[in-house]
């Protein structure tokens, strides 16, 4: 397509003035200042008045000078319509103008009133940490404490392990001895003595070692193994009695024993039982242990938490500050956007609407003159009723004496 004659723009997506030479004609026959009007102008291309269509914005920038920037007094009923159109465009940008700063300064307000918040879950925070570094000294202790019952629970039952050990010594031979005099005595002299042995040899060896735990006259011991070396049928009557009396001995001793156990039976018990509650008491006091240990880990993250947590809350009331200063500038530029539109646009508007022709300005002026002038004669006729009426009085006394 071919460029445009005399190099004239296409429309462009934005508000434009109407043409300088069409507008300004229009503006210094109803005396507008071009400043005045471009003020207007710049209502329509306000960020806030993107409700309007480009076409509706078109439409009213074209009535403008037709219409507002006409005298009051000489508009008639459709121009009065376009002003009223271009009035609500203005209050509509003023309205979005003021309902910004209102949403700033309703978070300026919920910053501020959050301050008393933030210091009260700082305090908040600070007594969780308090409370969570006392309990966590306390289990500390009680650790500490349950770990020293562990340790002395551990040497108690040593000592009385010890102690068993120490007192069950003599029992423990003499069960030893009573288990080797018995196998001695029931399985080679009782079977050698009765011939049912096949392995003499080997069972008197075991014999022999039991015999020397026997106390016995040296006579006896001499004539013991020989006899019985002897197979049944060839012993004689002293054969006889040499058995008899070393089975006497076989088994006073082992009632011996069996006394002896017996009467060490209750301390020997007596011990194991001290044993057995040390060892219960090592057990709960290990069982404890752990408790405390497993509390003492909860307590850490416990603390741990509340340090963070207070951290936390310290790092909101060290950029409280901060916020709110970025909070209110925010909101003294809403609030000179909303000064300066009021201040310029809205006066400069006001004054448009509002204002009337200098034929109409005379007429007012003279209409306030002639106020004021019947004023001032209302006022003045009093006064010089009051005059007459002092200046009769004397010309009546005068005729009343020449009468």
């Amino acid at each position: 397509m071919a460029p445009a004659r005399n190099g004239k723009r296409q429309a462009s997506a934005h508000v434009e003035e109407p043409p300088h030479k069409k507008v300004a004609p229009v503006l210094k026959k109803y005396g507008v200042t071009q400043a005045a009007f471009k003020q207007m102008v710049e209502v329509l291309q306000h960020p806030l008045a993107g409700h309007l269509t480009e076409d509706c914005k078109q439409m009213i920038l074209a009535m403008l000078p037709h219409s507002l920037c006409v005298p009051s007094d000489q508009r008639e009923e459709v121009q009065n319509l376009a002003v009223k159109m271009f009035e609500e465009v203005v209050a509509s940008v003023e309205g979005h103008l003021k309902e910004a700063l209102e949403a700033e300064k309703s978070k300026v307000k919920t910053i501020t009133d959050s301050k008393e918040q933030l210091l009260s879950d700082v305090s908040k925070a600070q007594e969780q940490l308090k409370d969570a570094e006392k309990d966590l000294e306390q289990k500390n202790q009680e650790l500490t404490a349950s770990s020293q019952a562990v340790v002395a629970a551990k040497t108690f039952l040593s000592k009385k392990e010890e102690e068993q050990t120490t007192g069950d010594a003599s029992l423990l031979q003499t069960e030893a001895d009573k288990a080797e005099l018995q196998k001695a005595f029931e399985g080679v002299f009782l079977m050698v003595e009765a011939g049912e042995s096949t392995d003499s040899a080997a069972q008197l060896k075991v014999f022999e070692s039991a015999m020397k735990k026997l106390t016995m006259e040296e006579s006896l011991k001499m004539a013991i193994l020989p006899v019985l070396q002897k197979p049944p049928a060839e012993r004689g009557g002293f054969d006889a009695t040499v058995l008899s009396e070393f089975q006497n001995i076989f088994e006073a001793k082992l009632r011996e024993l069996s006394e002896m156990l017996q009467q060490g039976a209750p301390e020997r018990q007596a011990r194991q039982l001290c044993v057995d509650q040390a060892r219960a008491q090592l057990e709960e006091a290990e069982t404890k242990q752990k408790e405390c240990s497993g509390e003492l880990l909860a307590s850490k993250q416990k603390q741990k938490e509340a340090t963070s947590a207070l951290k936390e809350v310290e790092a909101s009331v060290a950029s409280y500050e901060a916020t709110l200063k970025a909070a209110m500038d925010v909101q003294d530029e809403k609030q000179k956007d909303v000064d300066s539109f009021v201040e310029t646009t809205m006066k400069g508007f006001t004054n448009l609407k509002e204002r009337v022709s200098l034929k109409r300005q005379k007429e007012l002026a003279a209409e306030a003159k002639a106020a004021i002038e019947a004023e001032a004669e209302a006022k003045a006729a009093p006064a010089a009723e009051g005059a007459v009426e002092d200046a009769a009085e004397p010309r009546e006394v005068a005729v009343l004496a020449g009468a």
